[in-house]
């Protein structure tokens, strides 16, 4: 799920998408689904993912989805470190030797996370 800026930054209008009534943990909400996903690269990989695209006024950060960017990836999370490792299980080089995979750290700015490379 997106914030419902970033659709019109992606060339999707609000109108086009199917509006859905949803609860979440701040109480009910709409979401407008661009049934068609949008495609993502994760940079640090060099990797292409297809989401599923839904967007919602108020959300304030991305929510990453089960059923696309959980599915593809492997993650793992180090609260000490303030770390996480992202390890692509489509990967041939993964799938052998069971690796492929980067590490970012957190980097707090508001009540928001930003990543920055280490």
């Amino acid at each position: 799920m997106f914030p419902l800026a970033w659709a019109k930054q992606l060339g999707i209008d609000q109108a086009d998408c199917r509006q859905e009534n949803c609860n979440t943990v701040a109480g009910p909400t709409v979401q407008y689904i661009w049934d068609a996903g949008v495609d993502a690269e994760i940079q640090a990989l060099g990797v292409k993912v297809h989401l599923n695209a839904c967007f919602s006024e108020g959300l304030p950060i991305v929510l990453l989805g089960r059923h696309d960017f959980f599915q593809r990836f492997l993650v793992s999370f180090d609260q000490r470190a303030q770390t996480f490792t992202l390890a692509d299980y489509y990967a041939p080089i993964y799938a052998a030797q069971g690796r492929h995979h980067f590490r970012h750290q957190y980097v707090r700015f508001g009540s928001g996370c930003l990543l920055g490379s280490k």
